[in-house]
């Protein structure tokens, strides 16, 4: 079974992710989120707190952290667990979509760019 760990990190950020390893006081963890909270504690799904990918610029959504920078790790409420799971399937659903379509923009934009600059420099005008 997977164990997902609640941190409160030394510079007072609150992480929730699912733990890989533990060695010598070497945490690795995978898709850790940023738990942000928020002024509706009432909110059963997710216990008035949102959760932001912190590795959402990584390749394998893999963070390593350790003991001194762990200030406490706890249990997290079970709808909190069915929350971060998931926030943790969409996050990796949308990545990939989202990647796909700023690649796609980008081939795009590298087009009009490279269009654009043979124009200027065949056409005689200077850029300024």
């Amino acid at each position: 079974m997977t164990m997902i760990k609640g941190f409160v990190l030394s510079n007072g950020q609150e992480i929730i992710s699912e733990v890989d390893t533990v060695s010598d006081g070497i945490w690795t963890l995978v898709n850790p989120f940023k738990v942000v909270h928020y002024s509706d504690p009432s909110d059963e799904d997710s216990g008035g707190a949102a959760l932001v990918d912190m590795c959402a610029l990584y390749k394998d959504s893999i963070m390593v952290i350790t003991n001194k920078h762990i200030i406490t790790s706890y249990e997290p409420k079970d709808n909190v667990i069915t929350y971060y799971n998931k926030v943790v399937q969409l996050s990796l659903i949308a990545s990939t979509a989202i990647t796909d379509k700023i690649l796609e923009n980008l081939d795009k934009m590298d087009e009009v760019i490279k269009e654009r600059l043979h124009a200027m420099f065949t056409d005689g005008k200077t850029i300024h």
